[in-house]
């Protein structure tokens, strides 16, 4: 065991030798039970912490202005990292990474931290910019973290399965606040995660579940409270959607609480896997002030929706938005609008459609 304690290191924003691409004021490689608490570390030309191999435990630290990522965890040793207790502020390009070569199991947990003010000084459209990052891992527990300024999400889950994000608050994301995705072909998609009683507001998007193309399905986002969603610049030529929640593919929204949204408050768009099935699913959700309250894209070859016991309250009626209604999807510009012609579907319990199932839902203004 290794044990690193209160100690100040202050990097000065000075380069590392021999210009190594990867490198932390604190750094550990192949290390099976190695523990930092209590230091103070800033200023780091590149990351503040960088683990690779690595298993064992990071708590209440103070990780400051790193130029790149506060804490980096890589190819995380059997057992995972825990992460906890620390704040990790004005990070160049992410806050908190957990990744790994190639897919595997990582089972890291990243437990009551405090991330802010994290930027995209590498620039992209979601690499950076991120407080916590997930690429590649599965079995991780995202729970209890406080995250506030991400230039992009608050959390991001990149082909990574069968992880927990739960509890969490964040305030002020420039796009949307938690991502679960596999973009690009090959990427090996992601299977199974549950989203659940997160607390978002202020926010360019909400919770997206997304790349069903690319293999990702089976999510359940629950409980979960999205507010103040809007129409932003996330950084120059790039603008957030101002949607509260999407599902790409055996997604399950259910109890969740929606106030506020430019865009829509659910939209549902499930995909066909290589032949088989998928399933949009919104139940028991509350949907107020949004611009539209249930888009649902019918057409996809191989899917099936079921939309029953939501309340939407305060919707607009528009050639794109209605209470609950058919719609197209632009899959390069992400835009949902009502299909020409469409009946509003909000007090229905019919929808006409072999493959949209509906119960009673209420909508009203």
């Amino acid at each position: 065991m290794v044990h690193i304690h209160d100690i100040s290191i202050d990097g000065g924003g000075q380069s590392f030798s021999g210009s190594p691409t990867d490198a932390g004021l604190i750094q550990a490689f192949n290390t099976f039970h190695l523990i930092i608490d209590d230091c103070y570390i800033n200023a780091s030309a590149i990351h503040g912490i960088y683990l690779n191999a690595t298993g064992g435990k990071v708590r209440n630290n103070l990780i400051g202005s790193a130029a790149s990522t506060g804490i980096f965890s890589i190819d995380a040793a059997t057992g995972g990292m825990t992460i906890e207790n620390n704040d990790v502020v004005d990070s160049g390009n992410n806050g908190i990474l957990i990744w790994r070569s190639s897919i595997a199991g990582d089972n890291s947990q990243v437990f009551r931290n405090t991330i802010g003010n994290t930027g995209a000084a590498s620039g992209g459209t979601g690499q950076y910019g991120n407080a916590i990052n997930v690429f590649r891992a599965n079995f991780v527990i995202i729970e209890s973290n406080s995250i506030y300024g991400s230039t992009f999400s608050a959390i991001r889950l990149n082909s990574s399965s069968f992880c927990q994000v739960l509890n969490n608050n964040s305030y002020g994301s420039g796009e949307n606040a938690i991502w679960v995705e596999c973009p690009g072909a090959g990427s090996n998609g992601y299977a199974g995660g549950v989203i659940a009683s997160n607390i978002i507001d202020t926010t360019g998007g909400g919770i997206f579940v997304a790349n069903t193309t690319d293999g990702g399905h089976r999510v359940v986002v629950s409980n979960n409270q999205v507010s103040n969603v809007v129409v932003q610049t996330v950084i120059t030529g790039y603008q957030s959607i101002g949607r509260a929640m999407q599902g790409e593919g055996d997604v399950l929204f259910v109890g969740n609480q929606i106030d506020g949204a430019a865009d829509w408050g659910i939209t549902l768009i499930p995909f066909q896997i290589g032949t088989t099935k998928t399933i949009g699913q919104a139940e028991s959700n509350m949907i107020k002030n949004c611009a539209g309250g249930i888009g649902f894209v019918k057409d996809n070859a191989g899917t099936g929706i079921f939309i029953g016991g939501n309340t939407i309250y305060k919707y607009t009626t528009t050639t794109k938005y209605a209470a609950i209604v058919a719609c197209s999807y632009n899959g390069s510009t992400g835009a949902v609008s009502k299909l020409a012609g469409a009946t509003d579907l909000g007090n229905a319990t019919s929808s006409g459609f072999s493959n949209v199932k509906l119960l009673l839902n209420y909508s009203f203004n």
